[in-house]
């Protein structure tokens, strides 16, 4: 994570009682449960056994883009019975066909994402905007990792199982699975109005864990690689080979 960082970087619901707090990085710059409101109050002590759902998530760029779900049907479980939920080490957001909306729509160019899904042949949305479907796991248009424009003009890996990648999305070149070349191609870039789900569909999208999503609006490839050991550097095992 972005050790400059220093504003909240989630706002969670607690299952209990609805009640809705913002936590910051702890002391090794990651969001756990030592992580405190800014008020001496730690996540652990304020969830208890409850599950926590993601409301609001705060960029770390200069941008201060954030992603919210305000309907708390499409909030994705962040803490199951007091513990978070993780990928390899690091906290992950899990969720059936829930979509959080971007307080500013993005042009993407490039993105890395740490997804993994529950289920096979569903329509694993990570990025979306209408029927720019987007970024995503699997699914009924492409039966693996996917880069989609308008439905058609779409490029995809034969990567589709249940285990954790690490998926770079190169519209200018194609897409990397966990450090290598799953397809070679070239798409538009995406505007994106959502994250974990289709803005025009309420019941698609990401059916599984997320725990990163980096996005540009520039062409990453000659950065592929240092990007993608940030990433993992974040994680106990990494996802790389």
């Amino acid at each position: 994570m972005d050790a400059d960082y220093t504003d909240p970087i989630a706002l969670i619901r607690r299952s209990s009682d609805n009640a809705q707090k913002a936590f910051y990085f702890d002391t090794n710059n990651i969001l756990s449960l030592l992580s405190e409101d800014g008020s001496g109050t730690t996540l652990g002590d304020w969830i208890g056994s409850n599950d926590g759902y993601l409301v609001t998530g705060y960029s770390q760029d200069v941008s201060g883009v954030t992603f919210t779900a305000s309907n708390a049907a499409d909030q994705q479980r962040i803490i199951i019975g007091g513990a978070l939920v993780d990928i390899n080490g690091a906290v992950a957001m899990v969720g059936n066909n829930d979509r959080y909306v971007i307080s500013t729509s993005l042009t993407v160019n490039s993105a890395f994402v740490v997804a993994e899904n529950d289920g096979y042949n569903s329509l694993n949305t990570v990025f979306g905007g209408g029927l720019n479907i987007g970024f995503c796991f699997g699914g009924s248009l492409a039966t693996g990792i996917s880069m989609l424009k308008d439905g058609v003009g779409f490029i995809q890996t034969n990567v589709e199982d249940l285990n954790p990648h690490l998926a770079s999305f190169l519209t200018e070149t194609g897409i990397y699975v966990d450090g290598s070349l799953g397809a070679s191609g070239i798409v538009n870039d995406l505007t994106i109005t959502t994250i974990a789900g289709r803005s025009d569909s309420s019941t698609t999208g990401m059916n599984g864990k997320i725990a990163a999503i980096v996005s540009y609006s520039t062409d990453k490839t000659a950065d592929r690689a240092a990007i993608e050991a940030k990433i993992n550097s974040n994680f106990t095992t990494s996802l790389l080979p």
